[in-house]
């Protein structure tokens, strides 16, 4: 009898630790579940922004409506590229994005500098840039792109804006 009693030991024994072994790999999975439900809002692959947009205008300089944030979102924009067209010698001089329409003391956030390349052929002039950025865009903010050329000619603007969107 009392070697039974020993055999119940030793089995209440491994048992015990079985269960605690059991418990502590279920935290460990639970805790690693836990880990791949949780999200990076932040993360730019999350919420990318890319707006392309053409423009045409004569005078010298134009104001063009871009977008509007988001509520909730702030616009973090990192890179733009350009293409820009007219005839003549009519040269693309500046453009710059504004937190809102220049009448109302918005602040310049980016200046487009131009041009990076140029092509001129007969009766046409042609530019065009890409650089690199970062300029940020508060809920709720207008984006104004403010543009200017050297002669009333008509001309035309493409612009590609790339970035991400943020919880402010």
């Amino acid at each position: 009898m009392v070697r039974f009693g020993r055999f119940h030991k030793a089995g209440a024994i491994l048992l015990a630790l079985a269960a605690l072994l059991l418990i502590s790999r279920t935290g460990a999975v639970a805790q690693a579940v836990r880990a791949a439900l949780v999200r990076d809002v932040d993360n730019p692959a999350l919420a990318p922004y890319r707006q392309y947009f053409e423009v045409s205008w004569t005078a010298l300089q134009d104001d063009v409506l871009v977008t509007t944030v988001p509520a909730g979102k702030r616009l973090v924009i990192e890179h733009l590229s350009y293409r820009t067209g007219s005839t003549g010698n009519d040269e693309f001089t500046a453009g710059m994005l504004r937190n809102g329409y220049y009448l109302t003391n918005a602040a310049i956030l980016l200046e487009v500098h131009p041009p990076h390349a140029s092509w001129n052929g007969v009766g046409y002039t042609e530019q065009d840039g890409s650089q690199a950025v970062k300029a940020y865009f508060e809920p709720g903010t207008e984006i104004w792109l403010r543009i200017f050329h050297n002669t009333n000619n008509s001309r035309y603007l493409e612009l590609t804006l790339n970035g991400y969107y943020v919880t402010p």
